[in-house]
């Protein structure tokens, strides 16, 4: 469903990611692993058209998106969830989720589903998003993703800030959206939660793939506990 290959992002003289190849397959949660500074989040951001890509390629159900803007990415399906949730702080529960529909007319069922997935949200559905926690905002940010009808979601960092408690209740989510059929591409630095729902995972390093292979196997492997899961 998505194919990077040979990706390269630079800041200027700095070269972020140097060559990352790796795809997710329809149905899938994949993971993107690795500490601060690994390159997860440029990668993400070149995937949606927030960065533009030094060299590489990018496919999305084979269309080649690399040079494609951000606004012509979501439209064909592929959606981010982005870090820090960066909910419209200034406007209602209702009204975020309603920026999510932007590219059609979103129905009354539309918001259902997202507060059947999330009654929180429901409860404070004409509340200020700026006044929600830190978790509610993840619920909405996730919520007004799934209001563009995507085909695949990116998820960035969305453990971010949040207590153990709301951490586990998002992942169960994000676990539920994938069990209702939706592929997820996982970039996330809490590497137990992510190894435990995914079915893929890289493990990223300055740039470059270390290591990749089935999430059973890496939360296993020696080097993967000693150096992100604290065993």
């Amino acid at each position: 469903m998505l194919k990077v290959s040979n990706l390269h992002v630079s800041y200027g003289a700095i070269t972020a990611v140097r060559g990352v190849s790796f795809h997710v397959n329809e149905g899938e949660i994949v993971s993107l692993i690795g500490a601060n500074g690994a390159g997860k989040t440029t990668i993400m951001h070149a995937i949606s058209g927030l960065l533009k890509a030094a060299d590489g390629s990018v496919e999305f159900l084979t269309n080649e998106i690399s040079a494609t803007p951000a606004h012509k990415i979501i439209a064909q399906g592929l959606v981010q969830v982005p870090e820090g949730r960066r909910v419209f702080a200034k406007m209602t529960v209702r009204e975020n989720l309603a920026m999510g529909a932007y590219l059609h007319k979103a129905k009354s069922a539309d918001y259902q589903e997202i507060f059947a997935l999330f009654p929180r949200l429901y409860e404070r559905r004409k509340q200020l998003a700026g006044t929600l926690s830190g978790g509610e905002q993840q619920m909405l940010a996730i919520g007004r993703a799934l209001m563009s009808k995507p085909k695949m979601l990116l998820m960035d960092e969305p453990s971010m800030g949040l207590s153990p408690i709301l951490v586990k209740e998002i992942f169960r989510i994000i676990k539920e959206c994938n069990n209702a059929g939706m592929t997820i591409l996982l970039v996330e630095q809490n590497a137990n939660m992510a190894l435990s729902i995914s079915d893929r995972a890289y493990v990223l390093e300055t740039g470059l793939v270390a290591l990749s292979g089935r999430a059973d196997e890496l939360i296993s492997n020696d080097d993967v506990r000693k150096a992100y899961l604290g065993a």
